[in-house]
């Protein structure tokens, strides 16, 4: 039986240390930008974020959805016509998969230029032993899973990506992207870089953060343009 994570799991701030400047900040900038936009999302019943930080005091366990339209093997999720979406990391209804989102992370994660190479996905901390590809990934629920701390923050900034996607096409999204509390995970690693002890650290996008491979939902975005509003009014 799946279970919602505790609430303890909400990322811990990180302790102080000198700051050091990163070649990521243009990109930080743009992803401050881009996650305003959640603001404008209605959503009810948050989904949890699917990644953490893989830290001695905290125990990896399950952290998707209940009762999740997909069910919770990935044979019921076949089944129920449901797909696994890459850039989340958890099985979706296909009506919130972004073939767009999907295809622009992929190209990313298989890029040889990566730090520990093309696809830096691990089934142990330390990296010895690779996972193989997206199939093996997606059959990986309950297990655990490493990816760098280069491709989580890729994920975070793509992630960002997709609201304004669904926004333009009119589609659904998963609730991952839509979710508050996985925004928060998100910027609060960005946004707290230069007091991050990892980060200060060498070779610190080499450092393998816990990833959470489960089920989720689709929600719509609950808002539309102002001047469209207005139109429709008059």
């Amino acid at each position: 039986m799946t279970t919602r994570p505790p609430e303890s799991l909400e990322p811990m701030p990180y302790l102080s240390s000198p700051s050091k400047k990163s070649p990521w900040i243009p990109l930080i900038i743009s992803a401050i930008i881009l996650v305003t936009i959640t603001a404008f999302v209605v959503v009810t019943n948050p989904q949890g974020y699917l990644f953490q930080s893989k830290e001695p005091s905290l125990t990896p366990q399950p952290q998707w959805e209940l009762n999740s339209p997909c069910g919770n093997s990935t044979i019921e999720a076949r089944k129920n016509n449901c797909q696994f979406d890459f850039i989340t990391y958890a099985w979706l209804p296909e009506d919130c998969v972004d073939a767009e989102s999907n295809d622009e992370y992929r190209r990313w994660m298989n890029e040889s230029s990566r730090i520990r190479g093309s696809f830096p996905l691990f089934k142990d901390q330390e990296g010895n032993e690779q996972i193989r590809d997206e199939e093996e990934l997606s059959e990986r629920i309950g297990k655990s899973v490493f990816i760098t701390r280069e491709a989580h923050w890729a994920h975070c900034l793509m992630m960002f990506r997709k609201l304004p996607r669904a926004h333009d096409k009119g589609t659904a999204v998963d609730r991952t992207a839509a979710n508050m509390g996985h925004t928060k995970h998100c910027t609060n690693i960005i946004l707290n870089i230069d007091k991050d002890p990892i980060f200060n650290a060498s070779n610190s996008l080499d450092h393998l953060d816990h990833v959470y491979v489960g089920f989720g939902f689709c929600v719509r975005l609950g808002y539309q343009d102002l001047w469209q509003s207005k139109k429709s009014n008059s």
